[in-house]
């Protein structure tokens, strides 16, 4: 066993035990969070451009690309392009790492006038929900929680949500928001495991005749999951995805392996691999030959937190992400 492992555990769970704020009524119902240490390490660092008080919730990912997709095209422009670099497992104040690192997505956004936004995970009060990776990214991507009328369902990993409510890939499609869209990723939970969360829906988009204007693409690790986004921006055809989405797992891994804190070297270092990729992507971006006539949405978020080694209850820095955007959305 590595010598610092349990100190970094240690730590980590003292970080988050001083830093504890189980949120039974809710994220922004509460003008200053109890105790508050994590919380108010997030509002002061002046990286975000509300506090934890107003932090938006996961839910607004969902609305936010929908609205991009419905509004009219500015001046010059043809046709509206979106990207989400989703980190998961990627608390908020991993982005902090980005800081002084040269070949940062984060800080490329930020540069040219990008925002971040602190976001919660998990639920409000009675509708808390694990904050897990498959009802995480389940939110994200339908715009409701796991346990509302409506709701997703998804309550943990290994759960197969029912077709209604859509996700993005398919809504944009079905109401001919988008010519196509792609998701990309390296992780069977999504849509290629048995009990994977989106098993029915890719049936369904199937059996509609969408599969021509859809790719759900399974990558063994997170390099073919970067390779496969730069061949689907690098496609400069009319097939080439107008909304995409993709997971990088660098961020998890490390925090399952070692802990999720920005004590631990290894968790940094994961996040700095997650966010030199996204960098590479939206340089790939930028250098698209219609890209000044192309409206570009570029977010970044996450599903999810941790404490120690793990994640799934209701401590802040599991429930603490982000949305970063290159517009300002509000």
């Amino acid at each position: 066993m590595i010598p610092w492992k349990p100190f970094l555990r240690v730590c980590a769970v003292l970080e988050s035990i001083v830093a504890f704020v189980v949120i039974l009524f809710g994220v922004g119902e509460v003008k200053k969070p109890e105790i508050g240490v994590y919380t108010d390490v997030l509002d002061q660092s002046g990286f975000f451009v509300n506090t934890a008080a107003d932090a938006l919730p996961q839910t607004a990912l969902h609305d936010i690309v929908l609205a991009h997709f419905n509004s009219a095209l500015p001046a010059g422009k043809t046709v509206k392009k979106c990207v989400v670099l989703g980190f998961d497992g990627a608390r908020a104040d991993a982005l902090f790492n980005s800081v002084g690192v040269a070949e940062s997505g984060v800080q490329l956004l930020k540069a040219e006038g990008g925002v971040f936004y602190q976001m919660y995970a998990g639920g409000k009060f009675p509708y808390l929900q694990n904050t897990v990776t498959a009802p995480g990214w389940t939110t994200l991507l339908t715009g409701t929680w796991a346990n509302t009328t409506g709701g997703h369902g998804v309550t943990e990993n290994g759960v197969t949500k029912a077709v209604q409510p859509l996700t993005l890939f398919t809504e944009l499609v079905e109401k001919n928001l988008v010519r196509n869209t792609a998701f990309v990723v390296s992780w069977g939970g999504h849509f290629t495991d048995d009990d994977s969360s989106y098993r029915d829906e890719v049936a369904y988009a199937n059996s509609k005749g969408y599969a021509p204007r859809m790719v759900w693409d399974k990558q063994p690790d997170d390099a073919g999951t970067q390779a496969a986004v730069l061949a689907l921006v690098n496609d400069y055809s009319a097939a080439s995805p107008d909304f995409l989405f993709t997971i990088l797992e660098y961020c998890d891994h490390e925090g399952h392996g070692t802990s999720f804190t920005n004590l631990n070297p290894k968790y940094v270092q994961a996040f700095r691999d997650a966010d030199a990729a996204a960098y590479s992507i939206i340089q790939a971006i930028k250098a698209r030959p219609d890209y000044d006539s192309e409206d570009w949405l570029i977010l970044f978020t996450s599903d999810h937190g941790g404490i120690s080694t793990w994640h799934g209850q209701q401590f802040a820095t599991e429930r603490q992400i982000y949305l970063g955007s290159n517009k300002v959305l509000f």
